[in-house]
């Protein structure tokens, strides 16, 4: 028996995988066996935390590029403004003894079936 016919990515894409509407998961080649999918199913996102991240220089390398350094500060609450983030990044990068080069906003979203 011949599988399914699905979306099958390649290239940069080969790590997603797409499900048809048979209910097959395509990935590379690899056919799995998933649910099939009902008209009814619905996707309901949660807001969950988000993170900052501050990218700091921590010096230059011999070619003279910047050497740099990443710190991570999870759980801010989604509700925080870009503003208000910044100004809380630029204090904490007061902190260091290495430049601020800039600050990441990483928010994420869980995807529920429903």
């Amino acid at each position: 028996m011949q599988a399914p016919v699905g979306i099958v990515l390649t290239g940069a894409f080969s790590c997603l995988a797409v499900p048809d509407w048979g209910g097959s998961l395509h990935r590379e080649g690899v056919t799995t066996t998933q649910p099939t999918r009902r008209a009814t199913d619905m996707i309901d996102i949660n807001q969950g935390f988000s993170s900052m991240v501050l990218r700091l220089q921590a010096g230059t390398d011999e070619e003279g590029n910047g050497v740099y350094k990443d710190k991570s500060y999870p759980r801010v609450l989604p509700t925080v403004t870009p503003d208000d983030l910044y100004q809380i990044g630029e204090a904490l990068a007061s902190l260091s003894a290495w430049r601020l080069h800039f600050i990441q906003r990483v928010d994420r979203e869980d995807l529920v079936r429903i």
